[in-house]
């Protein structure tokens, strides 16, 4: 059967826990039950009934699943990380992603913190590595949106939404039906959806403002039983204000005073020191006066010598004359815009009972602009345009046999290819106020070493299924990929562009056996491997030879090619659904090993211009851990839904020489993480659901549901000095609906609960020195949404 035959009529509600939950996790139709895999599925109507409408609130229901919008640091949609099983990098970047997220099996790059549900089908949230069928950037998991096809019969859908508490608010409608009878079906849809600004900053300004509007247009076309062809086509753009983010400056806040004793790791042994800076020790407690930044593009006067400058002037009017800039969106103001294409064609052709052929294309185009107070406090300090243009290609085909005997299989080709051009660290820069004896300078930088990376990746792939017996089945699969990975750096002394390619040649296996002793139950264990493609220091090949030097004394062991990153994966799972109880069970348990993942090194040299200079270096790490998720009917009314999971995440072998001048390590060794968690990434996390359906008058039922979400401690950075505390939001919803109207009244976060849903170490900037060596430290925080009040209505025709 292919892929994309699972219609709304095949998938069942899964509120009705019927045991027929289908999911196509490994490119075919199964049961939830049946598939040995570690995942869940979120159809529509439970996603609608929840709530949800964007992939960070979604997570919160997913063990192992940690999407926080603004893991970057500074915070807001500009680049968002999708961390499966505790892998979080150093740096997120859109080709260094360890989880990814794909739209109907093609991959989206960038920007999935914007797609939202009024297409969707139902969500599979797939763990662990997924290379054999999904390629190589699904590392340690994916997200995989299933849309719906449009209908044969006329209909359409419109939601609305309003929340008066900050202003959130949200409209979506959609129109479907024959085009021509029995062959061609379309769906337009479109929406908007508005997130208010939950904090005002100290002049005045909005934060955490977040507005997207899309539209969409689907087309099935089926000549015949055996050929269905979907087409489907997407715009949208993002358009944000500043983000709701918060620094916490150490030196201003932290509790551990400079020469507070400590004793490190270092590539040296054990080394007894103390604190050369103030730091945080312990849990960063809340407090919502952190966030406020500037909102404005002010201007500078001529100060002690220095020329006038003007935000407007660099940012927005470009005076630097920075080509990628002068590429990008048009942005006025402090804030994010972005701007989306999304095409992407399957086909499906039944050529016998037995076999099957599909096609799969996508295409994905956005561009985006984003300006930034880079310091995150009122003082004006750091200003930046970040500006990014992201593009690629996907094309896959497979032939599939799937006859009614012991046998079956699948082989097929893929290729991608993208372009990104973008500069994640600097973009166009303005430090008005960097520390200089008694006085200060400005620096005004327009960055010559944007990440101009390409990446052409083929990969062949195949898979057999053989059954012995009836109650146990072997699932062999492989794929074969070749990854030309180029990495831009600008322009060196002389002038000549920096450009070094890194081709990876790399076998992914994935081996299941999967036990069926009763009924409705499945045993397995799994094996298998992810890989991403290595990368090159090539900030380090741009410099002079002189420069280099100076990097060299300080960082001697500096790689300038990394190889590729490998994540090693071993799982075993239980799966049952109990009939007669209507419960369903998920167990799994997994051990893993992630080989040469990319650590980010800030090297300081405090005579440079720029006098941060950042170096990716390779570590080893194991996580181990287990998920559960269970669904239980209770009774025709009552229903539950719980998950829960477990995060033993550890550093094996990892050096940082950013931590050196925090230490006073010296030079020629670096701190050593060995042993420590990995960061932004709790060791518990878990949720419950419970919901009660009766019949209120009529045609009519009334419907109560509650949520508890729970998110442990975790820390801020790879030395686990500094952690956010644990904690628990609660939703509660009361709807009242017929066949056709649905009105849910909701409160989220009920309690108005008060905490950090993430947070980043990053230098303090707010009072830059010019010896960058006795720079301060502090972390940028996210808070979490503060309680919303709200309705919401659909209508179905």
């Amino acid at each position: 059967m292919a892929v994309a035959d699972t219609t709304a009529a095949e998938t069942a509600n899964t509120a009705a826990m019927d045991n027929v939950i289908l999911v196509t996790a490994r490119k075919r139709v199964e049961t939830l039950t049946d598939v040995p895999l570690s995942m869940q599925s979120f159809s529509m109507e439970e996603i609608e009934k929840s709530g949800v409408d964007n992939l960070q609130e979604l997570s919160r229901f997913t063990p192992s699943l940690n999407f926080v919008n603004g893991s970057q640091g500074q915070g807001g949609r500009t680049i968002s990380e999708v961390r499966f099983r505790g892998l979080s990098t150093a740096l997120p970047t859109p080709t260094n992603q360890t989880g990814s997220v794909f739209i109907d099996g093609v991959y989206v790059l960038g920007g999935a913190q914007s797609v939202g549900f009024e297409d969707i089908e139902r969500v599979e949230v797939i763990k662990g590595p997924q290379s054999a069928y999904f390629g190589r950037a699904t590392f340690a998991g994916v997200v995989n949106y299933i849309t719906r096809d449009p209908s044969d019969v006329f209909g359409g859908q419109f939601s609305a939404n309003y929340s008066p508490s900050f202003g959130s608010y949200g409209l979506s409608g959609g129109v479907e039906g024959p085009l021509v009878a029995d062959i061609l079906t379309g769906r337009i849809s479109a929406s908007v959806r508005q997130k208010g600004a939950q904090y005002t900053a100290s002049d005045g300004g909005e934060l955490g403002r977040e507005r997207t509007e899309a539209i969409t247009a689907t087309f099935v076309l089926r000549p015949s039983d055996a050929l269905k062809i979907k087409l489907r086509g997407g715009y949208s753009e993002d358009n944000d204000g500043a983000a709701a983010v918060g620094y916490y400056a150490y030196n201003g806040n932290g509790n551990c005073a400079v020469g507070t004793p400590i004793t490190v790791k270092t590539t040296a042994g054990l080394f007894d020191t103390s604190l050369r800076k103030q730091f945080q020790c312990g849990e960063i407690k809340y407090n919502g006066n952190l966030v406020d930044q500037n909102t404005a593009l002010l201007d500078f006067p001529a100060i002690n010598g220095m020329d006038a400058v003007s935000l407007y002037d660099v940012l927005v009017r470009n005076s630097t004359g920075d080509p990628l800039l002068a590429k990008a969106p048009k942005l006025e103001r402090i804030g994010l815009t972005r701007q989306m294409i999304r095409l992407s064609g399957a086909l499906d052709y039944e050529v016998s009972d037995a076999v099957s052929f599909s096609a799969l294309t996508g295409y994905n185009k956005q561009e985006v602009n984003n300006i930034r107070d880079t310091d995150g406090t009122p003082r004006p300090a750091g200003f930046q345009a970040v500006p990014f243009a992201f593009e690629d290609f996907s094309f896959e085909s497979r032939v599939s046999y799937d006859p009614d005997t012991w046998f079956r299989g699948s082989v097929g080709v893929n290729y991608f290819q993208q372009k990104i051009e973008a500069d994640t660290d600097n973009g166009v820069s303005v430090t008005p106020e960097r520390v200089v004896g008694n006085g200060v300078e400005r620096v005004v930088t327009s960055s010559s070493n944007n990440e101009n990376d390409k990446v052409k990746t083929w990969g062949f792939f195949a898979g057999v299924d053989i059954e012995p017996v009836e109650w146990m089945t072997v699932t062999l699969e492989g794929r074969y990929q070749i990854d030309d990975y180029t990495k831009f750096a600008g322009s060196n002394a002389g002038g000549n562009l920096i450009a070094e390619t890194l081709r990876s040649k790399n076998f992914t296996p994935r081996a299941i056996v999967k036990f069926t002793p009763v009924h409705d139950m499945t045993l397995y264990g799994s094996y298998s491997i992810g890989v991403l493609p290595g990368t090159v220091n090539t900030r380090f090949l741009a410099l002079s030879p002189a420069e280099q030097a100076q990097v060299l004394a300080i960082y001697p062991d500096l790689p300038v090619k990394i190889g590729s990153e490998k994540l090693t994966n071993y799982e075993v799972g239980y799966k049952q659904y109990f009939s007669d109880l209507r419960l369903q069970l998920s167990l799994s348990l997994f051990h893993m090993k992630w080989e040469n993942l990319k650590g980010t090194s800030a090297l300081i040299i405090p005579d440079w211009t720029q006098p941060i200079f950042s170096v990716t270096t390779p570590g080893t790490a194991e996580i181990n851990g287990f998920e559960f998720e269970g669904n239980w009917q209770a009774t025709d009314n009552l229903s539950f839904r719980a998950s829960a999971g477990y995060l033993d995440s550890k550093y094996k072998d990892y050096s940082n020489t950013s931590y050196n001048s925090y230490f006073g390590i010296p030079a020629g060794t670096a701190y050593k993480a060995d042993g420590n968690k990995l960061p932004r990434n709790p060791s518990w996390s878990g949720a419950f659901s419970t919901t009660w359906v009766d019949q209120l008058i009529g045609e009519w039922d009334y419907r109560v549901r509650g949520d508890v979400m729970y998110v442990g401690k975790q820390y801020v950075d790879e030395s686990n000095i500094t952690s956010l505390p644990a904690y628990t939001t609660v939703n509660l919803t009361l709807g009242v609906e017929n066949e056709s109207v649905a009105v849910d009244f909701y409160v989220t976060n009920l309690f108005n609960e008060r905490a950090w849903l993430s947070g980043r170490r990053f230098i303090d900037v707010s009072a830059m020195p010019l010896d960058m060596t006795v720079a301060g430290q502090g972390a940028f925080l996210t808070p979490t949404d503060k309680r919303e009040i709200g309705v919401n209505l659909r209508y179905k025709f």
